[in-house]
């Protein structure tokens, strides 16, 4: 179950996906925590070109 944490929502299998609402469900924090890690690699993986 961890490794769905590690993972990006669009990489998660359907098995994922119904332990993560389950997960979230009785955990709300850790879904918190997870949208902001989530949020934060999808920062530091923008393609920014320097000006």
């Amino acid at each position: 179950m961890r490794y769905l944490l590690y993972k990006s929502t669009e990489k998660w299998t359907n098995n994922q996906k119904e332990r993560a609402a389950i997960l979230f469900t009785e955990y709300p924090e850790i879904e918190k925590a997870y949208k902001l890690v989530n949020n934060l690699r999808n920062i530091i993986n923008q393609k920014k070109t320097k000006v």
